[in-house]
């Protein structure tokens, strides 16, 4: 959907996306330690570490019908407030998941509760490019893990069926971590931390969906929930979200080659300009540059489609650059 009028109608329809990523199947463990404090002054640290996961949480959990409270408690007590080696860089493992990620994993001691005592053993863990992979692996696990047709097996931590983020913390204990009290050290920093304001959808960000064609190797991005859906009907991968968005900012154009199917994003008016003198169809602003968060652009010489790539993530650039992409700095800016 392209942003040309209307700006308060399209603000109520596109607020958020669905998490539809197969990212592997992993096991939980979780910290015995947690403060028993029912109410804490945040530091500055705990603050940063909030608001570091607190929107894409937001996001994740609201379409997901999830609660973003407890997903953002789960996030602190696995991780130490992301100061456990697992969570810290180059691991970025935010819940304790096991296994790999895209054949990465690293091996970490960790607190299980076996045979009603607390054990220490070593195992591999995921390993992620940021803490973005790992909350969408986390959502994810939540919302497809089944050992049987149609039965999901934390379908119980869902909001439809978990009333209260409590009822969801209760069904969790016992079934995504071993720790018996889990349910209240997830419940205290709730309750401490005011994590239940991140339960309610934002007015000021969107998502932006990533979208991939696997027939051209083009990458496509909109936050317009009824494109990506039309899109994955016809074909297209969708790969989760690609950062988010406002309503406001700098617009980003979106122009068409109509004889390579390829779409490309650009700031630059004058950019814009020159695609359509030499045939390019310009399709309007597509979003808008806003926030802090650098959006790389990378730009591959052998492609006729898919040519240019967008990603805040530096990983991926960079493994972009070692296939001989070229790296053309900062695209725009997102949240």
């Amino acid at each position: 959907m392209i942003i040309e009028k209307g700006r308060d109608d399209v603000k109520k329809r596109l607020m958020l996306t669905t998490v539809a990523i197969g990212l592997g199947i992993g096991m939980y463990a979780t910290s015995p330690i947690i403060s028993e404090a029912a109410s804490v002054a945040t530091t500055p640290a705990q603050q940063q570490f909030i608001e570091s996961v607190g929107e894409d949480a937001r996001v994740l959990a609201g379409d997901n019908d999830l609660y973003a409270s407890v997903m953002i408690a789960q996030a602190i007590l696995e991780s130490n407030w992301g100061q456990s080696k697992l969570a810290s860089p180059p691991n970025h493992n935010l819940f304790g998941i096991k296994g790999d990620y895209n054949g990465a994993s690293v091996m970490i001691e960790t607190s299980e509760f076996v045979n009603n005592k607390w054990i220490k053993v070593n195992a591999a863990f995921k390993k992620y490019p940021s803490y973005n992979e790992s909350l969408l692996d986390n959502v994810h696990k939540l919302k497809t893990r089944s050992f049987s047709p149609g039965v999901y097996y934390y379908a119980g931590a869902w909001k439809s069926n978990a009333p209260t983020y409590q009822d969801a913390t209760a069904f969790l204990t016992g079934k995504y971590a071993t720790d018996p009290q889990y349910n209240q050290k997830l419940n205290r920093l709730i309750e401490s931390y005011d994590l239940t304001q991140y339960d309610q959808p934002s007015a000021d960000s969107v998502a932006l969906y990533r979208l991939y064609n696997p027939n051209s190797g083009e990458h496509f991005y909109t936050y317009d929930t009824n494109e990506k859906q039309h899109l994955v009907t016809v074909g297209w991968r969708y790969e989760g979200i690609a950062w988010h968005t406002s309503l406001t900012g700098d617009p980003v154009y979106r122009v068409y080659n109509p004889n390579s199917g390829d779409h490309h994003y650009t700031t630059q008016q004058q950019e814009v300009n020159h695609l359509v003198s030499v045939g390019w169809r310009a399709e309007g602003i597509s979003f808008y540059s806003t926030g802090a968060k650098e959006i790389l652009r990378v730009y591959n010489p052998n492609a006729k489609t898919g040519t240019h790539h967008y990603t805040f993530n530096a990983g991926e650039k960079q493994a972009l650059v070692n296939q001989g992409w070229h790296d053309e700095g900062v695209g725009f800016y997102g949240e």
